[in-house]
């Protein structure tokens, strides 16, 4: 049954791309070297980092004659995580194959606009390269079945963070995830919450924490949450945070809804072990649901210092 949905969805996912007419369908060679009890992590990260093929055993194939489209490393991140999404969610649907037309038609609007590239070309060219680089069919069943099925909490946590990188990436690419963003001129994240960091206050309850405010100025109410995993303040990592939901994989459980044009206090305070520092990075990610399903965004602010007199948190 698997492998009859995944050849429906190859081709789906070739008519995605856009294939010049006349062009034969694209073949996958079989794979007959893959480990059995790789962990999705491991697979992730292989791939993003360009080394699956050698490191599956993949044996090579002829690649396409056409003019390779011009490289930018995060866009083939992006192309290269949303491609893992797909196999996946081929097999194992749940309503995400929509999520992930909207996914591939941003990144393709994001990369006209900002590379002039086309994210679907460079899909095109990540698919003809010897040895593979993309996720093949046989991994995403291997994949699937390692996670023990399509309703399991490891591929769920096995989306989230393919989704976090693709989504992150694109945020990349869109210029909505500068790195020059000083406080207390500027939020840490805009849209689709605003994230605004406060400052910093040490006292006797809390110790030296770091004040966020979340608010919501969309008309439809967001469930948010953060990665544990991602947030830091300075060089600080292990931070007890109240006020929002903290997931400490990449599939949020637990959500806090904000309503339109509503807020939330977030409270990160630093373990005692955490060195103290007058001027801090502030930064981390969180997942945001405004209806259309969970979407990543990273957010900072550089140069946090004490809260100012009068601001309340």
């Amino acid at each position: 049954m698997m492998s009859r949905m995944f050849g429906l969805g190859v081709r789906r996912a070739a008519s995605m791309a856009d294939r010049p007419a006349g062009r034969p369908a694209r073949r996958y060679t079989p794979v007959r070297a893959i480990p059995r009890m790789l962990a999705p992590a491991t697979l992730i990260a292989a791939l993003l980092s360009g080394i699956a093929g050698p490191a599956m055993g993949a044996p090579p194939r002829a690649a396409a004659s056409r003019p390779a489209p011009a490289e930018n490393y995060t866009l083939r991140q992006a192309v290269t995580a949303w491609d893992m999404l797909y196999k996946v969610d081929i097999l194992c649907p749940d309503g995400e194959l929509e999520r992930q037309a909207r996914r591939l038609k941003e990144l393709e609007a994001v990369a006209n606009q900002r590379l002039k590239l086309s994210a679907k070309a460079v899909l095109e060219k990540l698919q003809d390269e010897t040895p593979p680089v993309l996720m093949t069919p046989e991994q995403a069943v291997r994949v699937v079945s390692n996670a023990g099925g399509c309703k399991t909490d490891a591929l769920a946590q096995w989306r989230g963070r393919a989704a976090f990188v693709a989504d992150t990436a694109r945020q990349v690419l869109a210029g909505q995830a500068r790195a020059d963003r000083q406080w207390p001129r500027d939020a840490a994240l805009e849209q689709p919450v605003r994230i605004t960091v406060l400052g910093q206050r040490s006292d006797a309850t809390h110790g030296a924490a770091v004040w966020l405010r979340l608010e919501n100025r969309g008309s439809a109410s967001a469930r948010v949450a953060l990665l544990a995993p991602q947030t830091f303040v300075g060089l600080c990592t292990r931070l007890s945070i109240s006020g929002v939901p903290v997931e400490h994989g990449y599939a949020p459980r637990d959500w806090l809804t904000v309503p339109p044009r509503g807020h939330a206090s977030v409270l990160m305070v630093r373990d005692s072990s955490c060195p103290r520092q007058a001027r801090v990075n502030v930064g981390g990610a969180v997942v945001v649901d405004t209806g259309s399903g969970p979407r990543y965004w990273r957010f900072l602010a550089r140069g946090v210092g004490a809260l100012p007199a009068g601001i309340q948190p």
